[in-house]
């Protein structure tokens, strides 16, 4: 019996609506019935129930009942802040009797209503009629918890619960404008211009992921809108928002990379080895995956953008490379020199192997007493003059070897 009667002023159905509004009017009539017995003739009752005589014995009962509307419209005004007693009214008459019970239409992830106008289903909760449009997502609370989550569609909402949250099903874009991190070797790298694409997870059918289809063009998961909704951190400034807390795991898989490596694996990276192709292949793992997925989101594609430094640290960084191509090009140079100096000698070397072996077979086809001796004295000193030539160059190699290489001999 308790339910029933339970059910009676709680029910929200058709029936149980008109069932109080009737006893409304029942209970104002027979208050009127009681006027009209009590103050008057009670054989006239039916000639004055109908008449305009009688109008005087109704003013009492509806009296009471605009009163009763007036304490009931102000209580709920200042229960639920409303700005005005006819909202208070309005609410409380869609409550019990089911009349002016509002709609609400959920378009480009805000509530698409008037904005001089306040919908009770938006500042309130139910009863109420929601019209969501496809690629939109509508979780509902009820004072236990999370209740329902509605997809495209028109759904009613009882009185016992609200909108806590919408979401957005379509491809959304994330973007960090710039980031800060040390390398391994101590250099301070910004990271500029990062972007990527993420959506809510989609259902499971079958153990797989329900694809975008022409059909249903927007799957998603309930488990995936509650982790969207619930599973983020509170801060002392409170709930961390989506964007906010995508931008940490995206932010924390770079920053760590650039923490590991040092400057010039980033910048100047050697043949075959590409760090944001690295980086990319970071966000694939399942680790990271999982991070995503408590959070409800799918990550589509990431942009690593593009590293930066500081202009004095490039400045740096520019003449510690042109010092290293500098020396490899001196080094490089000194080799050639070396070896141009080093074919210069042999080849004077044979060049005299030669002239000697051509004297001394002169010599030997040659009667030596047939010579005049002071010929024979000119060509000793001739010899004499080239080997003490081939010992000042050598002097002058050995004085140059710190500096600058001298330039070669004509011969």
């Amino acid at each position: 019996m308790s339910s029933r009667i339970l059910r009676f002023f709680t029910g929200e159905s058709c029936f149980s609506r008109l069932l109080r509004l009737a006893l409304v009017l029942f209970v104002i009539a027979g208050m009127a019935i009681w006027s009209i017995r009590a103050f008057s003739n009670p054989d006239r009752l039916v000639l004055l129930f109908f008449s305009l005589r009688g109008l005087r014995y109704w003013i009492f009962p509806i009296t009471g009942f605009i009163i009763a509307v007036l304490l009931a419209g102000h209580y709920t005004r200042d229960l639920y802040e409303l700005p005005s007693l006819r909202l208070g009214i309005r609410y409380l008459f869609s409550v019990v009797f089911g009349l002016g019970i509002p709609s609400l239409k959920i378009d480009r992830d805000q509530i698409d209503t008037d904005s001089t106008k306040i919908n009770l289903l938006e500042r309130v909760g139910g009863p109420g009629y929601l019209n969501i449009l496809p690629g939109y997502l509508v979780l509902l609370e009820n004072p236990k918890g999370p209740s329902n989550v509605y997809g495209a569609g028109d759904h009613y909402v009882s009185r016992r619960e609200w909108i806590h949250a919408i979401a957005n099903l379509e491809d959304q874009h994330g973007y960090i404008d710039s980031r800060t991190a040390t390398t391994k070797d101590g250099i301070e790298v910004i990271v500029r211009e990062i972007r990527y694409q993420y959506r809510l997870w989609p259902s499971r059918r079958q153990g797989e992921y329900v694809p975008r289809s022409p059909r249903e063009p927007f799957p998603y998961s309930i488990q995936s809108m509650r982790n969207y909704i619930y599973n983020r951190n509170v801060t002392p400034l409170g709930v961390t928002s989506l964007t906010t807390a995508l931008d940490l795991i995206v932010d924390g898989v770079i920053t760590d990379f650039v923490y590991e490596h040092q400057f010039d694996y980033l910048t100047s990276p050697q043949f075959g080895i590409d760090p944001r192709e690295e980086i990319r292949r970071k966000f694939q793992t399942q680790t990271i995956k999982s991070r995503f997925h408590n959070l409800g989101i799918e990550l589509l594609w990431v942009d690593i953008g593009h590293f930066d430094v500081a202009d004095e640290i490039w400045q740096k960084r520019v003449e510690t490379w042109s010092a290293k191509w500098i020396g490899q090009a001196m080094l490089y140079r000194n080799e050639g020199e070396a070896q141009r100096l080093t074919a210069h000698r042999q080849a004077l070397a044979e060049g005299r192997a030669d002239a000697l072996e051509d004297l001394v077979h002169t010599l030997n086809d040659a009667r030596l007493k047939e010579i005049p001796m002071d010929q024979l004295r000119n060509l000793v000193l001739l010899y004499t003059a080239q080997i003490l030539d081939e010992m000042g160059d050598k002097k002058k190699d050995k004085s140059n070897s710190s500096g600058s290489l001298p330039s070669p001999r004509k011969t």
